[in-house]
């Protein structure tokens, strides 16, 4: 289908400079710049000369263009994005009456997989500390390998971990309780053998520092040499680096923990509503996501659970 556009006084190019110009004062360099890309490859595909106002045609046209160059799901999106920021920005300023892409339906992204930390580099960054421990019996030894035990055990929030209280700990069921919030659900955490006994380390060894019986926080810190208080959530990203930097890793971010607790243990066979359960996910498929990382297990467990196999053809 051949279209022919008309073209009024080049207001594209008069309102697209306009935009673009409101973009570089109130946006970062990079996001101006998001901006000006996009809107050139509008330009080039539906012409030197396009045709306003902008309608679905041209949409149609700037996609097909797209299309033809084999761009990912994501790139496809931005630009997207962008030419959707700039038509709702000439509806908003009463240069057209209606986005034409309204009548295009959205380029969805693609959701990016969930990224855990290798297994190794986890070894790597527990052993480090553990060997720390060994050579120099320092309390924030103990303390940083129960925190990150607890992260990586059950796959906790940064947040949720911050407001664990000792009175929240239950040693001897090894479970570690989560209060509801305004987001998430009250649950329980279930902790592994060697977590446990980390944790009653830990607690054992804030007694010993003197850590007041009026702190309740689980995890503490004297930042400053100003006293305890609570480990808050910069304090456990920043020991998170510290150890990352000592045992020569490459950085992940806390969350990275909750990741890997997923993967792993749904790679060693844990069941999905078990894995569901400790993260606090509502809707199991939140969690069934993590399935689409695991690919060695799955393809370990299918070889064990095939119904070819149980036909006893070999």
């Amino acid at each position: 289908m051949e279209l022919t556009f008309v073209v009024i006084d080049n207001q594209l190019d008069y309102y697209t400079d306009l935009f673009l110009s409101v973009k570089r004062a109130s946006c970062r360099p990079a996001t101006a710049m998001w901006y000006d890309n996009a809107l050139k490859r509008y330009r080039e595909a539906t012409g030197d000369k396009a045709a306003w106002p902008p309608t679905l045609e041209h949409c149609l046209i700037f996609f097909e263009a797209l299309r033809e160059r084999e761009l990912s799901a994501a790139t496809k999106n931005n630009y997207y994005r962008a030419l959707n920021g700039f038509f709702n920005w000439l509806k908003k300023s009463n240069a057209i009456e209606t986005n034409p892409l309204d009548l295009f339906g959205t380029v969805k992204a693609p959701h990016p997989l969930p990224l855990a930390p290798p297994l190794p580099i986890i070894k790597r960054l527990f052993t480090a500390v553990k060997n720390s421990l060994e050579e120099t019996d320092n309390w924030r030894y103990v303390r940083d390998l129960a925190l990150f035990s607890v992260a990586f055990d059950t796959g906790a929030r940064i947040g949720e971990i911050e407001r664990m209280t000792v009175d929240d700990v239950d040693l001897l069921a090894s479970t570690i309780w989560i209060y509801a919030t305004k987001v998430n659900q009250g649950r329980t955490l279930v902790l592994g053998d060697e977590t446990t006994v980390i944790i009653a380390r830990w607690i054992s060894e804030r007694v010993k520092i003197g850590v007041s019986r009026k702190l309740r926080s689980l995890f503490v810190s004297d930042y400053q040499m100003q006293g305890f208080r609570g480990f808050t959530a910069g304090g456990m990203r920043e020991r998170l680096q510290y150890w990352q930097d000592l045992a020569g890793v490459d950085r992940f971010r806390f969350n990275g923990f909750r990741h890997a607790y997923a993967v792993y243990s749904i790679r060693n066979g844990a069941e999905l509503l078990d894995v569901q359960g400790q993260m606090g996910h509502t809707n199991i498929k939140t969690t069934a996501v993590y399935t689409l990382v695991v690919p060695e297990g799955r393809s370990g467990r299918h070889k064990l659970t095939s119904p070819v196999r149980r036909l006893g053809l070999r």
